[in-house]
């Protein structure tokens, strides 16, 4: 008994993705939530991809990445962070 709740922490359960916690929250909200691409500056072998939430059409934050869903992470990011969503 004693050691299963010793290793408990190490199995806890992973955290949440932030775009997860932004599209469960709208869902409970009763909100849209859409990301949308704003941007992609091309250098000379790779591209940066901007995406932008959008919240029943209002602009939360911008996010950045190498990838879509990098950035689409980032972007969900910084919307929970302005909307205190933990």
């Amino acid at each position: 008994q004693a050691l299963v709740e010793q290793h408990a922490a190490t199995f806890a359960l992973p955290r949440r993705a932030p775009k997860s916690k932004i599209i469960e929250w709208t869902q409970r909200q009763g909100k849209s939530v859409k990301f949308e691409l704003v941007e992609i500056k091309k250098s000379r072998n790779q591209k940066e991809f901007a995406i932008q939430v959008f919240i029943d059409d209002e602009a939360g934050g911008i996010g950045y990445g190498f990838t879509k869903k990098r950035a689409e992470q980032d972007a969900a990011m910084k919307t929970c962070q302005q909307l205190n969503i933990e």
